[in-house]
């Protein structure tokens, strides 16, 4: 007999498998399958105990009927009353170990997790779908499931993996954790059972999947953790943090794997292990994040970054600024997102790390930001640009903590682009540029000048510029100003002894093709050589080059530090200290790269490549380096068009450490998903791999120490029939694993839910 697309009968499934079990002495040993009828489009097979009996059940969302099915595990000799007539006899022809319900939902599903959602004591389900982003089912008495709550949520992630029902603060109430497209939201339960929120926090990248709960540095407190698909940086952790929140996206360097990280059970006291199956070497792997010092192999450079995406994401770049706008004397950060008429604040919390963000009314198309106390009350100011209305506009921060919508500034003209700094120790702190009439330039605004602006036009201009940097570009002591223009060299204003700005452009030594066509981007400075004075570090094709403006007024080339490759598009040049010994490393961003090249100085004097530091992708917009967190090191600041980092420099990490592999002998098993269970009842897990493409062979791997895995058993579970011409199921079957207790005689048991079938095979 052929049940649609499995290939052996049942009989032969159930001698198979025990004969398998027979043919050598092997410490795990399952019975069946025991097979279980639901329908073709079914996922999401999750194991709960849902009616609170001490049984574990099943539940699938079924898509072919727009249902969830659960499948009670009721006791031998045991039928639950239906809860619908039948117009025929239906004899009890088994004693079966589930009895299914079904409850309506009406619309496609996309995953499926169940808890107690609302502190009553009884378990209820959550699903995401298509219709209803978000749709909590809470279970009243009699398995009534008519109350729900359905939550609008942007468009959830459509993967089984995107819920995670646990408790997130230890106050023995069950939280929840929804992953969406571009966003993670927590939700948590309060002492009244109801669930609040949620806390958003931005994904860096969109379509993350294999969502995890689980404490992953120690400290007792529940870590998020999720996978990018097709990514060489796919490991993507959220630790939790003071007040429960959970901090920056922080992104390990690995492949993405074929299907999820599969958590086992943390026995060994330290970093929690986990199973997977490699994209491109298919061997079965185990993997954990092992924490790093700072300082280690002298040829090893650890950076460590924490990813804040940006809250909104707009078709123009983001601007950018740093300040202290609360007063706490901590640097907070600003960006402006030009699309949607608001600025997100970041204000610093203790760590020298960032909170969420929060966003407030502002200016339409805000093309530039700075901060700057303008008024001497001790908190820095926002400054904005907004195009669309022409406007320089000015926000403060209230004792309430609310960032004020700008006024204007009094000012002639139409503001450019803001820049904000010690302009020379006048008092003067804002610099903007200006277009008034067909003139550009620069105008400095400052307690100087209370009653107007300096002005210092650009000659021979004939497109606005674009952006304005403050910097002392020939080291004597004084702010100076950088000016870019599109496609044409970057111009220099040097401040004299009198506080007026020459264009040091008009010397005959300036040398503009050392500066043509320069993206603000390119633009950084540091000490390099230890004078205590920064440089320009100004990124090119193949190099980056520290200059300065010397006193005769040109623009000269101190040092060059070659890229790896004569190729690479040096995006920008940073210079930091990064092993504590007095002498700057220079860090390389390469245009496409997700590692920094790091070049260290030698005996000579000459910086030469040392290694690739990973750190992930971004598209680059500029960069600073400040101390943020206070420990006299410096942190490093990377401005991106949808998302931006935070570096410390000298600071613990980890990274991701391959702890064991294994690859198997069997001429057909190409490994494609995996489940983790004990299943000898030994108190140690084992691996089920199954090759859900081709062979589709199960292969059950045990190890005694976490280490040296080998294989204890295998057989196939299903044979196609090429004269076959029905319905095959999905392009991977079996589909789903789920190892639980699903016979109540406390030992861990094994289902796959293959075609339209759940095959269960009981632990002996």
């Amino acid at each position: 007999m052929k049940r649609r697309g499995l290939g052996l009968p049942f009989v032969a499934l159930l001698g198979l498998a025990a004969g398998a079990a027979r043919d050598a002495p092997r410490p795990v040993s399952l019975d069946g399958p025991e097979v279980y009828k639901v329908d073709w489009n079914t996922r999401a097979l999750i194991g709960y105990d849902i009616d609170r009996d001490g049984r574990t059940d099943l539940a699938v969302l079924n898509n072919d009927r727009a249902k969830i099915d659960i499948l009670y595990q009721v006791r031998p000799g045991e039928r639950r009353p239906a809860k619908t007539r039948s117009n025929r006899w239906q004899p009890v022809l088994e004693d079966t170990r589930f009895e299914k319900r079904s409850i309506v939902t009406g619309g496609t599903m996309y995953a499926l997790a169940a808890g107690d959602l609302d502190g009553d004591g009884r378990s209820d389900l959550v699903f995401t779908g298509k219709r209803d982003p978000l749709t909590i089912l809470y279970q009243g008495k009699g398995d009534d499931w008519t109350r729900r709550r359905v939550i609008e949520i942007e468009e959830p992630a459509p993967w089984t993996g995107s819920l995670q029902v646990t408790d997130l603060d230890g106050d023995g109430r069950h939280d929840l954790v929804v992953l969406a497209k571009t966003r993670l939201l927590v939700f948590r339960q309060d002492d009244r059972g109801e669930l609040n929120g949620p806390d958003e926090y931005t994904l860096a990248d969109e379509g993350c999947y294999g969502l995890v709960a689980r404490d992953l540095n120690g400290d007792r407190t529940i870590d998020l953790m999720y996978l990018l698909p097709k990514s060489q940086s796919a490991w993507r952790v959220r630790f939790q943090v003071e007040g429960g929140r959970f901090g920056p996206e922080r992104v390990f360097r690995m492949e993405s794997p074929r299907a999820s990280l599969v958590p086992l059970a943390d026995t060994t006291g330290g970093s929690p292990h986990f199973a997977m199956v490699h994209r491109r070497t298919k061997l079965v792997e185990l993997v954990s994040l092992v924490a790093r010092g700072a300082k280690g192999d002298p040829e090893e450079i650890r950076l460590y970054p924490r990813v804040f995406a940006n809250a909104s994401r707009g078709a123009r770049e983001p601007s950018y600024a740093l300040g202290d706008l609360d007063g706490d004397g901590r640097q907070d950060l600003a960006v402006a997102d030009a699309r949607s008429a608001q600025v997100q604040v970041y204000l610093q919390r203790g760590d020298g790390g960032f909170g969420l963000a929060t966003g407030y009314p502002t200016l339409p198309e805000v093309r530039s930001i700075a901060m700057a106390d303008i008024d001497d009350d001790g908190r820095d100011e926002l400054l904005l640009v907004s195009t669309s209305e022409g406007t320089l506009g000015v926000s403060e921060m209230s004792g309430a903590g609310r960032l004020s919508y700008p006024r204007p500034l009094g000012i002639s003209g139409t503001p450019l682009a803001v820049a904000a700094g010690d302009l020379g120790g006048t008092g003067d702190r804002l610099a903007y540029l200006y277009e008034d009439g067909g003139e550009r330039g620069v105008a400095i605004l400052g307690p100087r000048n209370p009653s107007g602006e300096r002005r210092t036009p650009l000659d021979g201009l004939r497109t606005d510029p674009s952006a304005l940097r403050i910097l002392d570009a020939n080291q004597d002591g004084r702010s100076d100003l950088a000016v870019f223009i599109v496609q044409s060299p970057m111009r220099l204003l040097l401040q004299d002894d009198a506080g007026a700005f020459v264009e040091a452009t008009r010397e005959t030594g300036y040398r503009p093709g050392l500066v043509d066509d320069l993206p603000v981007s390119a633009l950084g400075t540091g000490d390099v050589d230890g004078d205590g004075m920064p440089e320009m570090l100004i990124a090119g094709e193949g190099f980056a080059r520290s200059m300065r403006v010397d006193p005769a007024g040109q623009l000269v080339v101190l040092d060059q530090f070659n890229a790896r490759d004569p190729g690479d598009t040096v995006k920008a040049a940073v210079a930091a200290d990064l092993d504590a010994d007095g002498t700057a490393e220079i860090l390389l961003a390469i245009e496409d790269d997700e590692s920094l090249q790091v070049l260290r100085r030698d005996e000579q004097g000459v910086y030469r490549y040392l290694a690739a530091a990973p750190v992930g992708s971004i598209d680059l917009l500029g960069t600073d380096v400040v101390d943020l967190d206070g420990d006299s090191l410096p942190d490093l600041l990377f401005w991106g068009a949808d998302r931006f980092w935070w570096i410390p420099v000298g600071g613990a990490g980890r990274s991701v450490d391959t702890l064991a592999s294994y690859e198997s002998d069997l001429d057909e098993m190409v490994p494609s998903n995996l489940a983790v269970g004990d299943l000898n009842h030994d108190g140690r897990e084992e691996i089920v791999v199954v090759d859900s493409v081709e062979s589709r062979i199960m292969e059950i791997l045990t190890s005694d120490a976490g280490r040296d895995w080998r294989s204890t058993l295998h057989f196939t579970i299903f044979e196609a029939d090429p004269h076959y011409q029905g319905r095959t199921g999905t392009n991977r079957e079996p589909r789903e694993l789920l190892i639980a207790d699903l016979t109540a005689d406390g030992k861990a048991d094994l289902a796959l839910l293959v075609h339209d079938r759940v095959l269960l095979y009981p632990q002996r």
